[in-house]
């Protein structure tokens, strides 16, 4: 809850199952085994954090790239796009499926309370981040993932407030090695308000709100094993909203093993 008592945001996650079928997630993996790769140059630089990073999108061209701002101000990096391979075209697909589900669950709320005077209209999202690296060298710091060239204050239907992520993790082994947590961004002590456990794969949700008020990070956890594997993971950001393909063929919401509202 905000300091006014009101709700700040929804984060749910789905642990291991939910979302997306065995096969799937192997061909995933497959597919991006052999994908291109960049040095975080930034976080090396500012923190000495060992980090790859990939920019997928499925409008990629060789004259026409998709550039993303990493930081601000004097640390501010531009990062080039590659083209989406056929297993993260399939992601995005997934990860605006999700989010419609959510928007149609809001517009079916505001046509009760505003008489169908407020719509929320589809997303799809075009365009990914992958991070990858060994969680005990390359935690991601507090931040939040509505950054400037992603949302716009200016810009209806992409202020910070609106926007949802969609987060994929996948580890090589089943034992939690790193976790994310969230807190009010104004909260200089950081008391935790949610937290997951990165399993062998996690599917987590950020809905409207969260990035407006909130800060998260991801970071390394000890565990009972005798050795620190590397974790990919893929930030999935809303950057595109025109009307969605049609997305009917995809399974149902489901029940979310872990919900945290706050």
């Amino acid at each position: 809850m905000l300091a006014d008592g009101t709700l700040g945001g929804t984060v749910f996650a789905r642990h291991n199952s939910g979302f997306v079928s065995v096969e799937w997630l192997a061909a995933y993996l497959v597919d991006t085994d052999n994908n291109y790769f960049m040095t975080d140059v930034r976080a090396l630089a500012m923190n000495g954090k060992e980090r790859l990073l990939r920019i997928f999108s499925t409008n990629h061209t060789y004259n026409d790239p998709t550039w993303l701002q990493f930081g601000e101000k004097k640390s501010a990096h531009l990062y080039l796009s590659q083209r989406a391979t056929v297993a993260e075209e399939s992601w995005l697909k997934i990860s605006s499926y999700i989010t419609n589900l959510l928007i149609g669950l809001i517009n079916q709320r505001l046509n009760v309370l505003a008489s169908g005077r407020y719509h929320l209209g589809p997303v799809i999202y075009d365009v990914g981040v992958v991070t990858l690296g060994n969680p005990s060298v390359s935690g991601i710091g507090p931040h939040s993932d509505g950054k400037n060239g992603l949302v716009c204050a200016s810009t209806p239907g992409y202020g910070r407030f609106q926007m949802n992520v969609v987060t994929l993790g996948v580890q090589n082994h089943c034992a939690g090695s790193s976790n994310i947590s969230w807190w009010l961004k104004d909260d200089h002590k950081k008391s935790k308000l949610a937290e997951f456990v990165h399993d062998f794969f996690i599917i987590h949700c950020q809905t409207m709100g969260v990035q407006e008020s909130f800060l998260h990070e991801v970071h390394y956890c000890l565990i009972s094993c005798d050795y620190t594997s590397p974790i990919i993971h893929s930030l999935i950001r809303h950057i595109l909203f025109i009307c969605s393909a049609d997305i009917n063929h995809y399974q149902g919401l489901g029940r979310p093993e872990t919900l945290f509202e706050f």
